[in-house]
């Protein structure tokens, strides 16, 4: 699998996490300057597209997780 791969997978990842209210998601969104003043329930709340997912992922928030960090224990 290439790394562009990865990172497509890593995006979506993080979109279903948004999706089903995974609270560990907060703080990558806040990765994103625009974000940084929400709280993790006001960052479940907003409309979030796989283009910042891939923004997020481009800039370094995923790659250190392993793509496992949140998934299956919350």
């Amino acid at each position: 699998m290439s790394r562009l791969d990865i990172y497509k997978k890593q995006a979506k990842q993080l979109v279903r996490w948004h999706r089903e209210g995974n609270y560990s998601i907060g703080g990558r969104i806040r990765s994103l300057a625009r974000y940084q003043a929400l709280t993790d329930r006001e960052a479940l709340a907003l409309d979030f597209p796989l283009r910042e997912a891939q923004e997020i992922i481009a800039g370094g928030g995923l790659h250190k997780l392993g793509g496992t960090e949140g998934g299956g224990c919350q």
